[in-house]
Order: C-alpha cells, then sequence, then structure tokens
C-alpha cells in the first residue's frame, strides 16, 4: 500500500521543512519515525487548518501530517526533499484546492498521482470573487479559497474528510462518525460565537477593509462588510499596481471606512501607504492563512481573529 520514497536521494540536495503530526499531537515532529512501519496508515495535508480538522475526526487512530509548517503563507511556500519522502509514502491527501496552494506543491502532487488527492474547495461550494465590484461576489468572479471563515463550510469540509477516512479504514467508521457528531457540535457553537459577536456591532460600523481579499466568506456568511482590499485578489501573493492604491484610497473614502486589518503572512507596506493617506486606523495581529503553531487550532484561531476584528469595530 505504501510507495516508495525513491525521489528522496535525487533531490536530497533540496531544503526543505514540513509538519509532522499525529492524529493526536498536530505538529509533532516526525521526521524520525521509521518509513518501514508499513501498518500505520499515512495521511498528508497541505495545510495545519486541514491537519487540525483530520486530527480532530482521526483521534489517535491515524498518522496525521501537513506540508507546510505552522506560521507559514501557504501562496508562496516552497516544498523540498522531505515533502516529496512523505507524500510518496502517503495513503491519503487533502488539499484546499480552488488554486490555493503554491504552484510547486500542486505539481508535487500531480506528480504522484497514483495517491488519492480531495481537494476539499473543489468539492464544498464557494463563494466567488469578482475584481470589477466594491465587495465579495456571490455570483461573478474567480473562486475564493478562504471558506475556513465559514464555520458552517467547515462542516461540509470535515463531513467529506470523515467520508473519506472512512473509505480509507472502514474498521474505523463508526469511531470517525462519533467524532464528526462531536466537532459539528463545536463548529456550530462557533457559529453561534461569531454571530453573537457580530451583534454586539452598531449596523453602521460593520464595514471594513483588509490587505487582500480574504475574509469574504465572513461578509457572506455574517452581517458584516468586508469592502474591497488593498490587494484585489485572493492571493497575497498578488503584486499591487498603482491603480490598486488609488482604488483604494477611493473606496475608503466612498464607505466611511474607519479600519484596515492587516494579516500576518501579508506584506503590509501597501495597506500602511493607503492608511497614511487616509488617516484610518490600522490594526495588525489577524491570521489569515495559517495557524501560528502547535497550541492553536482551527477554533481557537477563528475565535482570535474574530475578536480582534469586533474590538476595533465597536471601538469605532
Amino acid at each position: 500500500m505504501k510507495k516508495k520514497a525513491c525521489l528522496v536521494f535525487v533531490f536530497a540536495i533540496i531544503l526543505g521543512c514540513a509538519t509532522g503530526t499525529t492524529a493526536k499531537d498536530v505538529g509533532k515532529d516526525t521526521s524520525s519515525r521509521s518509513s518501514q512501519d508499513e501498518s500505520i496508515i499515512r495521511v498528508m495535508t497541505t495545510t495545519p487548518i486541514i491537519a487540525d480538522w483530520v486530527s480532530e475526526i482521526a483521534g489517535d487512530n491515524l498518522f496525521v501530517e501537513s506540508i507546510i509548517p505552522y506560521g507559514v503563507n501557504p501562496h508562496s511556500y516552497q516544498s523540498g526533499a522531505k515533502e516529496i519522502a512523505k507524500i510518496t509514502e502517503s495513503d491519503l491527501i487533502f488539499s484546499i484546492g480552488l488554486k490555493y496552494e503554491g504552484a510547486k506543491i500542486t505539481k508535487l502532487l500531480a506528480n504522484n498521482s497514483e495517491i488519492k488527492l480531495v481537494e476539499i474547495g473543489n468539492i464544498i461550494s464557494s463563494t466567488e470573487f469578482s475584481e470589477e465590484t466594491d465587495k465579495q461576489s456571490s455570483n461573478q468572479g474567480i473562486d475564493d479559497p478562504h471558506f475556513w471563515f465559514d464555520p458552517i463550510r467547515v462542516i461540509d469540509a470535515v463531513k467529506l474528510i470523515t467520508t473519506e477516512l472512512s473509505s480509507l479504514n472502514p474498521d474505523e467508521s463508526d469511531y470517525y462518525n462519533n467524532r464528526l457528531k462531536k466537532y459539528i457540535a463545536e463548529l456550530e457553537a462557533l457559529d453561534k460565537y461569531i454571530r453573537d459577536a457580530v451583534n454586539q456591532i452598531p449596523i453602521n460600523n460593520r464595514e471594513f477593509m483588509t490587505a487582500h481579499e480574504s475574509l469574504g466568506y465572513i461578509s457572506k456568511r455574517y452581517d458584516i462588510d468586508v469592502i474591497h482590499a488593498v490587494i484585489p485578489n485572493v492571493s497575497s501573493e498578488t503584486g499591487v499596481k498603482p491603480e490598486d492604491l488609488v482604488n483604494a484610497v477611493k473606496l475608503i473614502k466612498k464607505h466611511d471606512i474607519k479600519v484596515i486589518f492587516l494579516e500576518n503572512e501579508t506584506p503590509d507596506k501597501s495597506a500602511k501607504t493607503v492608511a497614511d493617506e487616509t488617516g484610518i486606523k490600522v490594526v495588525s495581529g489577524l491570521g489569515v492563512e495559517t495557524l501560528k503553531d502547535k497550541s492553536q487550532n482551527y477554533v481557537t484561531f477563528m475565535k482570535s481573529n474574530i475578536d480582534i476584528i469586533i474590538e476595533n469595530l465597536k471601538a469605532q
């Protein structure tokens, strides 16, 4: 069942670093783990957020790893020899899809087509982004891959994960489904947490701007408006054109925006330039693309971001 990591020697000079995890301890270093243990079912994910979801369902039954380490922007991460070895030894791989992962990782996964790859975002419904409008659009533009900012869509994601794990390891299907029920309850509680938090903000204070288009799902699910970002693209690696800065300034004035949120993983020079030009408040600390370290899980990641947003919108 396991694939031989024969490509490791060819790519040994390439530097790489991956986040190794077990289902119980996401983030644990597994570099010394024996590749000869063929009895262990190995599941690879492209990001720590997906690894956390898989671990919530798998419990202690599977060995789970994330290709991309904690605190690293998945849009720009460069994979290496360790990733090649671990991918070739995997039984199942989960990715975001929707062109979210970088070109190098995407090519690496495509070159191992004998391993089942589940692109979660391509299967569950997605929100589309239009560069022609001020805000996120539900009927035109390109797919927004940041669906984890909608806990209800994440329920669809973990249901899909449960189905795939049950197919891979049918003897534990009941175990996975029981854990799914418990995790769905956590996600529903998270949804309520966000709704209750948003309800604390006066209606006329619910508009803000971000560095790049990443919070469209919050805008679509909850009653807040994320205005067109400084970088008008769902990838933070997209370059900023002069007209983007001019447009951002115009939108701030048009909508009377009072605050712009900066993201930990996104360069903030352009956003700060816009803030300096308009005098709006700059707030840093949002974690948009990944978990910061192994002490953080998806639920605490979301609550941290929501708390930052709500605290600053209430203070306007």
